[in-house]
């Protein structure tokens, strides 16, 4: 297998090499390390050891790596945690009740810290988290329509709910710092409700 001069792998690996897997967990530690801005696609290609044209050979753009290395929940994680035993039943408060309680987990605290201050700072990672919210997230719980309407309630719950993650583990501003958790979902639970509810009115009716 060729190199390049710096001793990175040119070509696909061979055997059961995960080329992609590797890329994309050294794009994660390089992101939370130094953010969305500080990382290229060398610095990546060097961390994960293969040569640059083979990142750009499975990922579009840096945007593109940045979604699927820092994705914060997989559908499937989705699936196993909306089935814990004493979610609320209302969507509102549902999904109040699994976004700030992801947020209580240490383990996976940095990333979700990166993604949601990078979404503020940089457009296009902003509008891939709305949509990746809309379809994984809120989309699990309740079919908005397919309108203008839907998006704007996509984008007002994402700004609710960053705003509070936010200030809660982010700024650490109080009350919100060590408000209980129960307290969050019983006051921004109605406030999605709300929204969410208002998002399912198709314009005109």
């Amino acid at each position: 297998m060729a190199t390049s001069a710096g001793g990175a792998r040119r070509g696909p690996r061979g055997g059961d090499a995960d080329t992609r897997g590797d890329i994309l967990r050294a794009a994660e530690q390089l992101f939370i390390e130094q953010g969305f801005a500080r990382t290229s696609i060398r610095g990546i290609a060097g961390r994960a050891g293969v040569d640059p044209s083979l990142v750009r050979h499975y990922f579009d753009d840096k945007a593109q790596i940045f979604i699927e290395a820092m994705r914060p929940l997989s559908p499937e994680a989705i699936q196993a945690i909306s089935a814990t035993p004493g979610l609320p039943s209302q969507p509102g408060h549902r999904l109040a009740a699994i976004v700030f309680g992801v947020w209580e987990r240490p383990e996976i605290r940095a990333r979700l810290t990166t993604v949601l201050t990078t979404a503020m700072v940089e457009p296009e990672i902003g509008e891939k988290v709305r949509t990746l919210l809309a379809t994984e997230v809120i989309g699990h719980f309740i079919e908005l329509p397919d309108s203008e309407r839907g998006a704007e309630t996509v984008t007002v719950c994402f700004s609710a709910l960053a705003g509070v993650v936010a200030m809660r583990h982010i700024l650490k501003l109080e009350p919100l710092a060590s408000a209980p958790f129960e307290s969050l979902v019983a006051t921004y639970g109605p406030v999605l409700e709300m929204h969410l509810q208002r998002g399912l009115v198709r314009p005109g009716e």
